[in-house]
């Protein structure tokens, strides 16, 4: 449903309509950051659900995504889960560098 409780964005009853979930979690991502101007004047991109901030996009969306529930993330070679793609990629690089 999109509702917001608390600093996490609950998209669990949201329709992800189709196989691709990445690019439905990338327009959910993207439609909750936004730029804005800090106190020394210069462009930062912040997060709308805790009004974190970061001089860079890539930063600002891995953060973004950990707000979102309903998206599960699990390792394909011992099934652990995460909430992001990102914690999913650390922990990939961290347990099972051998199997690549």
């Amino acid at each position: 449903d999109g509702t917001y409780e608390g600093g996490v964005l609950d998209a669990s009853g949201m329709d992800m309509g189709g196989q691709d979930g990445n690019k439905d979690l990338d327009g959910l991502i993207a439609q909750s950051m936004r730029t804005v101007v800090d106190d020394f004047g210069s462009r930062v991109w912040q997060c709308d659900v805790c009004n974190r901030t970061n001089k860079d996009k890539t930063n600002i969306k891995k953060h973004v995504e950990t707000h979102f529930q309903g998206f599960e993330h699990h390792c394909p070679l011992c099934g652990k889960q995460s909430k992001s793609r990102e914690a999913m990629r650390k922990h990939m690089s961290n347990y099972h560098k051998s199997s690549f």
